[in-house]
Parts: structure tokens; sequence; C-alpha cells
């Protein structure tokens, strides 16, 4: 019966102790670092598009912006064209576009 006794202490011990902890094989680390290293390039590809889309989203914006600006400025001469326009303001709008008449010389003071 010592004998009993004894494999059933064996048992406890058995059950009682922790249970133990798996051991990562050197296969697996293999893998997860060539997983690591395929995943790196794909990761740093992505920021690059990123960079590229915020740019291009910067462009557009731009280019929305100076979309509006002569839609405006269309609007406005489209509303002068209905009304006739003025020789004061065809010499005005020349001048400011930077023409003058044949015989007319233009001088800019600082």
């Amino acid at each position: 019966m010592a004998r009993k006794v004894s494999d059933e202490q064996r048992l406890r011990q058995k059950l009682l102790k922790e249970p133990k902890r798996r051991r990562i094989s050197f296969v697996q680390v293999i893998i997860a670092l060539v997983l690591l290293t395929a995943l790196i390039p794909v990761l740093s590809e992505m920021s690059v598009d990123k960079a590229k889309i915020d740019k291009n989203k910067e462009r557009f914006d731009a280019a929305q912006e100076e979309l509006l600006r002569i839609e405006l400025e269309n609007e406005q001469l489209a509303r002068d064209s209905e009304g006739g326009i003025s020789d004061e303001y065809l010499d005005r709008y020349a001048r400011d576009m930077g023409y003058a008449d044949p015989q007319e010389r233009i001088y800019y003071i600082n």
C-alpha cells in the first residue's frame, strides 16, 4: 500500500505543477522573420503612397480654388458684357493686364 500512496502523491504533484511553457521552435522564428522582412517593404510603400495622395490632394484643392476664382471672374465678365462695356473700363482693364496703345509708353514708378 505504501507504493499506492506514492503513486497518488506523484499524480497530485503532476496535476499541481505549472503547465509547461510552449517553446518556440527555430523554424517558427525563421518563418516570423521572413514574414516580417516581407512586410516591411509593403508598409514602406504604403507610407510613400499616402504621401503621394496627400500631395495630390493639396494640388487638387489648389486647382479647385483656381477654378472657383476663374468662374467668378467669368461671371463678372459676362455681367459686364450684358450691360455693355464702357471705353473707360476697357482702358483700365487693358492697363491692368499690361497693355498699352501702340503710340503710348508706360512708366512704372516704385
